[in-house]
Order: structure tokens, then sequence, then C-alpha cells
């Protein structure tokens, strides 16, 4: 079986749309990051500060440039969208991942003919 023949059977349609969605979160979290000119440290941190310790203020958002709030907007979407896709592992913490032995690969030796 051809590796784009696999690729096509072990995907869903979920899949295009979330790396559509993936690649517009990123282009414009790169444009806000080259051509914003817009200090977030002031407005769009505090905001999440807010959201984080479960006391919203609405307000710190109302000056922000509207390329922010797309991109705001498009990864909280992504977000919402992660548990009906493949991002569901971003979820889980792998703990038994840390505790698990060394897997130890050695080369054999080449027998003597």
């Amino acid at each position: 079986m051809s590796s784009a023949r696999r690729v096509s059977v072990n995907s869903s349609k979920n899949d295009p749309i979330i790396l559509d969605l993936l690649l517009f979160v990123a282009g414009v979290g790169t444009d806000n990051v080259f051509f914003g000119r817009y200090h977030v440290l002031d407005t769009v941190a505090p905001w999440i500060r807010s959201i984080v310790t479960l006391a919203p203020d609405p307000n710190l958002m109302r000056n922000v440039p509207l390329t922010y709030k797309i991109h705001i907007l498009a990864v909280l979407f992504l977000f919402a969208l992660s548990p009906f896709s493949r991002l569901i592992h971003i979820w889980s913490l792998p703990l038994p991942y840390i505790m698990r032995n060394y897997i130890i690969f050695r080369k054999r030796d080449a027998e003597p003919p």
C-alpha cells in the first residue's frame, strides 16, 4: 500500500479542517508578531491572566487590534474542536512515559560465516 493511500485511509474528515485552522492560527499569530506593532504585555497578557485566575475582564480587550482578536478567537475555536479531532492528545499528560524503563538499542555484531 502506498504511503498516500495509507494516510488517506487513516485520516478523518476533520483532519484537513484542523490542519487549515492550525495554519490559519499560526499565520495570523506570525503576522501579529512581525507586523502587529502592538504591545501585548499591557493588554492581552493581563486578559489571559484574568481568564486563568477565573476573573475575566473583557475591558482589557477593548483597544486590542482586530487581528489579535481574530487570532485569539481562532485559538479558542481550535481548543473547542480538539476533543473531536486528533488534537485530543494535547490534553493528556504522559506521566507513565517519564517513569518507564529506558529502551536500549544495541547494534548486533555480525556473525562470522
